[in-house]
């Protein structure tokens, strides 16, 4: 029988064989978004405007928080809006892979007595090396 995850403990983001060391605190994986409804409404209508689905949808963007060391400017310079496959690592043991790039490295404000954290985002592509479509993929844990 199926069942939900439990705790999000321990969730991580991998980049692809990019080196970028991050202590992930929170992770947000892609949500899946089908697009806005396409009007059908025609002056044969009587009483509602009518709709229909879009017959593509995208992944929404993913992103991380968790402590950093400063050093990882390096690596984020080497990786930033380089495409790569991006694998969600959840706690089941599951992993969700996805072709996309870091779009953006935000670090927090430092503050004492507080840990230094960053946020970091990634852009989902779809897209192989070829430039062809290139769907996710879902891989159950054990």
């Amino acid at each position: 029988m199926p069942t939900h995850l439990q705790d999000g403990f321990s969730t991580t983001i991998s980049i692809g064989g990019s080196g970028v060391t991050f202590w992930e605190v929170s992770v947000t994986p892609p949500g899946i978004d089908g697009g806005e409804p396409i009007d059908q409404t025609t002056m044969h209508n009587d009483t509602y405007m009518t709709f229909s689905p879009q017959s593509l949808f995208t992944l929404t963007a993913a992103s991380a928080e968790g402590a950093y060391d400063p050093a990882i400017y390096t690596a984020i310079l080497a990786v930033i809006n380089v495409e790569s496959e991006i694998t969600v690592n959840f706690p089941d043991g599951s992993t969700y892979a996805f072709r996309g790039f870091m779009k953006s490295f935000a670090p927090g404000a430092l503050a004492k007595g507080a840990q230094p954290r960053a946020t970091f985002t990634i852009a989902i592509t779809n897209r192989d090396e070829d430039g062809d479509e290139s769907p996710p993929v879902f891989t159950p844990g054990v």
